[in-house]
């Protein structure tokens, strides 16, 4: 997952990219607007760099219809943080995956107003006990 272009653009949109991420996660991930997700998501290119999920939106929904037919429910419950650097744009988050807590770091290359690429890392949450520190947030 380490494809993908690096090259920066779009130097003014940094702040309008990083609230359409935000908005995203809220409408999408959060509420389950998927119905919307062509608000966020472009319907011509959506290159998807997690190998278990196909490129384009057919791929992202195969993807959900797959989890939903192996018992395997997601949900984003918070966002913790948006990072983001004129094109590129981070969501830090924290996900439920059945009963475990997961933290999710989302990274999106936008192009036109429109997610059209997407790279990720997820990691389980260890029982408190076992921090080091004061957490993922």
């Amino acid at each position: 997952m380490v494809d993908g272009p690096t090259e920066i653009e779009d130097s003014d949109k940094t702040e309008e990219n990083k609230a359409l991420i935000e908005q995203f996660c809220q409408d999408i991930l959060i509420d389950g607007k998927v119905d919307t997700v062509t608000n966020f998501v472009s319907t011509t290119q959506y290159d998807q760099h997690n190998p278990t999920v196909g490129d384009g939106l057919e791929g992202l929904f195969k993807h959900i219809q797959e989890f939903k037919a192996q018992g395997i429910t997601a949900k984003y419950v918070k966002v913790h943080r948006i990072i983001g650097q004129e094109n590129f744009v981070v969501a830090l988050s924290h996900t439920m995956q059945n009963d475990d807590d997961w933290c999710f770091f989302d990274l999106f290359r936008l192009e036109e107003g429109k997610i059209v690429e997407h790279w990720d890392i997820q990691e389980k949450f260890h029982p408190e006990v076992q921090w080091k520190n004061s957490g993922k947030f």
